[in-house]
């Protein structure tokens, strides 16, 4: 039977599987302002563990913000849970709310597999998620560390990494991701830009440079690159993002437009 009373923060633990792994610092100051002017309007919920301590099953934000306001008790509804049942409230309670991150998102669903030894399938059918919706927050967490990175800061959208993720080679990625970022592309944009690059061999083309070597001769050398087509070394100023020489580019932009 559960019951709702005044608990000290102190004897609070946050749960193992946080779903929640960074805090905005403005959306925080304005809870910690709602929670100040209106007092907290819905209780967070815990279940007792071990001696008169808890652990904290939803409303991780609002125990945040008590403590950042110094208060030493805070309304909470106590639950008592087996360990699934606190995965399952804290999902029940978190899981779909829109402003989730993606990638904690996707650590709590693969925190949630490994520990509870369920498949992806039996996840979505728990959570009454599309499989490949969970299949591709997955993903997330074994894509480009700078696409993670652009996620975390909230600069792009969940589906903008998923598209710049399946960017073969490097250097695409990296532009996908800069006009993702300013704005400039919707994840839609990505794919269509993605594809037509596929079409006209500009992809395989960036990956069978050797990076390696490349930037071994550019400390070397310091002011030339060397073009890709050609094998020649050339000044920077005369090449461009694909490591082409200014007379290569101009030949292959020639059979491009074309083709």
């Amino acid at each position: 039977m559960s019951e709702i009373k005044d608990i000290p923060l102190g004897v609070i633990h946050p749960p193992d599987n946080v779903q929640r792994t960074e805090l905005e610092p403005e959306a925080m100051q304005r809870l910690c302002d709602s929670i100040e002017a209106n007092g907290l309007l819905q209780p967070v919920g815990v279940t007792p563990i071990e001696g008169s301590e808890y652990r904290l099953l939803w409303g991780f934000r609002r125990f945040v913000a008590h403590q950042d306001m110094g208060c030493e008790t805070i309304l909470a509804k106590i639950v008592p849970a087996t360990a699934q049942e606190e995965d399952d409230m804290i999902m029940a309670e978190n899981y779909h709310r829109e402003e989730l991150n993606p990638l904690d998102e996707a650590n709590f669903i693969q925190r949630y597999l490994d520990h509870h030894c369920v498949t992806q399938a039996e996840f979505a059918r728990r959570t009454k998620t599309n499989p490949g919706r969970v299949s591709a927050l997955l993903s997330l967490l074994h894509g480009d560390p700078k696409v993670s990175t652009a996620l975390r800061a909230g600069r792009i959208s969940r589906q903008q990494g998923l598209e710049i993720n399946h960017i073969t080679d490097q250097p695409g990625r990296d532009q996908a991701l800069t006009f993702a970022a300013h704005g400039h592309f919707s994840a839609a944009a990505i794919k269509l830009w993605a594809d037509e690059r596929e079409r006209q061999g500009v992809s395989a083309a960036v990956g069978a440079i050797d990076w390696e070597t490349f930037d071994r001769h550019k400390q070397e050398v310091k002011n030339l690159a060397k073009c890709v087509l050609h094998q020649d070394f050339v000044s920077y100023n005369q090449a461009n993002w694909l490591v082409l020489c200014d007379n290569c580019w101009n030949a292959v932009k020639v059979v491009m437009a074309d083709a």
